[in-house]
């Protein structure tokens, strides 16, 4: 995880979640796992790159049993590349601020937060 990025208006917390991710305009649906979440976004892992300011429509899993995905649109804010250490593989760090998310939704995600680190 980059460090130097977590000076945020929301903090987040490492935490491996499944989401699907759809660029707008796009019908490939990217299956993946979140690196971190955060009342504001989420960072994911990627094969490929999402240019910045990108629109995604976002199905987020926080795991909770009998709940519905989170479902919203966000914005990419920035993708970095990275190499998997000690393998050839390249991945993308990549966040995406959340955009048009309801404020039920907004407030799973900062419940989830708390429980996950003891609030």
């Amino acid at each position: 995880m980059w460090n130097s990025f977590n000076k945020r208006k929301f903090p987040r917390i490492e935490v491996a979640c499944d989401v699907n991710v759809k660029e707008h305009n796009s019908p490939e649906l990217i299956s993946t796992k979140t690196e971190n979440v955060g009342e504001g976004g989420v960072c994911l892992i990627l094969d490929s790159a999402i240019a910045p300011f990108s629109r995604v429509d976002l199905k987020l899993d926080i795991g909770k049993l009998g709940e519905a995905p989170i479902e919203c649109s966000g914005k990419i804010v920035w993708c970095i590349r990275s190499q998997v250490l000690h393998q050839k593989e390249v991945k993308y760090d990549t966040g995406v601020e959340f955009l048009d998310i309801s404020p039920e939704d907004r407030d799973r995600v900062k419940k989830f937060i708390e429980e996950k680190v003891g609030v």
